[in-house]
C-alpha cells in the first residue's frame, strides 16, 4: 500500500485543494505580473520625468507622505474584520496582507478575486482556513465601501454646488443623495 493511499480520503482531498489553490495562485501571479508589464510598457519615460520635474519637492513628498497615511489606514479594515472573525494574527502580518492585497487588487481589479488570494498568501501559514480568509476580504470589502459611501455623502452634501456644475444636477439632488448615503451606511 502505498503513503498516499494510507491517507484518510479528508487528507487526500485536503491536499488536493492545497495544489489546486497554489496553482491558482501561480496562474493569478503569473496573470498580475503580465498586466504590470502592459501597464509598465505604456508609460512614456520623458513625460515621466517631464511631470515629475514639473512637480515640486513639496508635492511629491506630500503625495509619498499621503499614500503611506492612506495604506497604513487601509490596514483598519483588514484589523476590524479580523476581530470580528475573531482570530489573532499579528498587525505585521495583518498590515502585509492588507498592504499587498489592495495594492494588488487595485491595480488588477476583481477585487475579491484578487485581494483574496493575496490575503490566502499571507494568512493559510498562520493558520487560516480558505473559508475564513474569505470572509475576512468580504467583511474588508464591504467596511471599505461602506467608507468610501461615507466619503460620498459628505462631499455630495459638503460640495453640492461644485458638483452640480460638474455633473449638471441641481444642488438640492445632491444633498439629498448624500443624506440617503449617510442614512444607508449609519442608519
Amino acid at each position: 500500500m502505498s503513503s498516499a493511499e494510507a491517507l484518510h480520503p479528508k487528507e487526500r482531498r485536503s491536499r488536493r485543494f492545497a495544489w489546486i489553490g497554489m496553482a491558482a495562485s501561480i496562474l493569478l501571479f503569473g496573470a498580475s505580473l503580465v498586466v504590470l508589464w502592459h501597464i509598465v510598457s505604456e508609460i512614456d519615460v520623458n513625460e515621466l520625468k517631464s511631470a515629475f520635474t514639473a512637480a515640486s519637492l513639496r508635492q511629491i513628498g506630500l503625495a509619498v507622505l499621503l499614500t503611506a497615511l492612506s495604506y497604513s489606514l487601509l490596514t483598519c479594515y483588514d484589523a476590524i474584520a479580523l476581530r470580528q472573525l475573531k482570530l489573532q494574527i499579528p498587525y505585521r502580518t495583518t498590515a502585509l496582507a492588507s498592504f499587498t492585497s489592495y495594492a494588488v487588487s487595485f491595480t488588477l481589479g476583481f477585487p475579491l478575486l484578487t485581494a483574496g488570494t493575496v490575503r490566502y498568501w499571507i494568512y493559510a501559514p498562520k493558520g487560516v482556513s480558505p473559508g475564513r480568509v474569505a470572509s475576512l476580504t468580504v467583511i474588508a470589502g464591504v467596511t471599505f465601501w461602506l467608507g468610501m459611501a461615507l466619503v460620498l455623502a459628505w462631499s455630495l452634501i459638503r460640495m453640492a454646488d461644485e458638483l452640480a456644475s460638474l455633473v449638471y444636477t441641481h444642488i438640492w439632488m445632491n444633498q439629498l443623495v448624500g443624506l440617503g448615503a449617510a442614512v444607508f451606511v449609519v442608519g
